[in-house]
């Protein structure tokens, strides 16, 4: 584990400071690190781990097949790490941010329990300057963000939520030791994506759940399951090929894709889809075509029980 505000020197002035130490935290870190850059990271939590240290609420779970959602800048770590589940957990996940942490020593090149609270160009200096709240000032040539877009978390709104006598949680600010949830009367609000994962995930245990919902979203069975060892002996066979073909595919996902026929209606895509699980469902619904592609109106008024991811 981490150890707070522990760095290998206690130099103010660095080539390099990566801000957060998630998925992109811990890469860019290693990399520079690796080139022979002096680094200094800066992360607010205790550890690593980013949005998957944080959200560590009940259901929480990636929605792209674990083999995909890890890295490939070594093709020993993707041999060596072998996934439980092909849509693997928060805990999982989270286990695998600290193995490559531990794997490649980048945690005493960072800062925890530090937040940035502003970066600015010196011109004179021809450096960047980084005050975090604590006050410290460093300095570096380059300012690198991998702060990502679920980092900060947005507190309801709500009226009289401070008043409140009960518990009440949020999804992005999960508590990490346990919460009691077994027979008690529950209200989810909001179906986004961690809305469907939480309740998927508490309503077998909860004596009464309510959930709280503005806009209908639409979710697709996931069929997650135990991981295909096969396909992962497969994949690790060749990690550069894959890398390569993630690299040249539209949103970095390697799914089965659907050829457009003129014959090809709507509701026969819809069909076709509907016999898929996951992101899968998106490409055989929408195929290659320069053809503009319409949606069945079944598709937005039948969420379904089980959700992707």
């Amino acid at each position: 584990m981490a150890q707070p505000n522990s760095t290998e020197n206690s130099s103010t002035d660095y080539d390099v400071i990566v801000v957060g130490a998630g998925m992109g935290g811990i890469y860019a870190v290693h990399r520079f690190v690796s080139q022979g850059l002096s680094v200094l990271g800066l992360e607010g939590a205790p550890d690593v781990g980013g949005v998957w240290y944080h959200n560590a609420y009940p259901g929480a779970r990636v929605d792209i097949e674990s083999a995909n959602y890890c890295y490939f800048f070594d093709p020993e770590l993707y041999r060596e790490w072998k996934w439980s589940e092909r849509y693997a957990a928060q805990p999982e996940i989270l286990a695998y941010l600290n193995h490559v942490a531990d794997r490649y020593d980048v945690r005493r090149h960072i800062r925890f329990n530090t937040y940035m609270v502003s970066g600015q160009w010196e011109n004179e200096a021809n450096r960047y300057s980084v005050t975090t709240e604590a006050g410290e000032v460093f300095t570096a040539r380059y300012l690198v963000m991998t702060t990502g877009q679920l980092s900060k978390p947005r507190r309801p709104q709500f009226a009289g939520l401070d008043d409140f006598q009960g518990e009440w949680y949020q999804t992005s600010q999960w508590p990490h030791e346990p919460v009691e949830l077994d027979r008690k009367r529950i209200g989810v609000i909001g179906t986004g994506s961690s809305g469907v994962q939480v309740i998927t995930a508490i309503a077998p245990v909860a004596e009464h759940l309510t959930v709280f919902q503005r806009t209908p979203n639409y979710s697709v069975p996931a069929y997650n399951r135990a991981a295909d060892m096969r396909k992962h002996k497969r994949l690790a066979a060749d990690v550069e090929g894959v890398w390569k073909e993630i690299l040249e595919t539209p949103g970095g996902l390697i799914l089965p894709r659907a050829a457009a026929t003129p014959s090809s209606t709507p509701t026969s895509r819809f069909s076709r889809c509907s016999k898929s699980d996951g992101l899968s469902v998106a490409n055989r619904c929408y195929p290659c075509s320069p053809t503009k592609v319409s949606t069945p109106r079944s598709t937005r008024s039948s969420p379904s029980s089980c959700a992707s991811g």
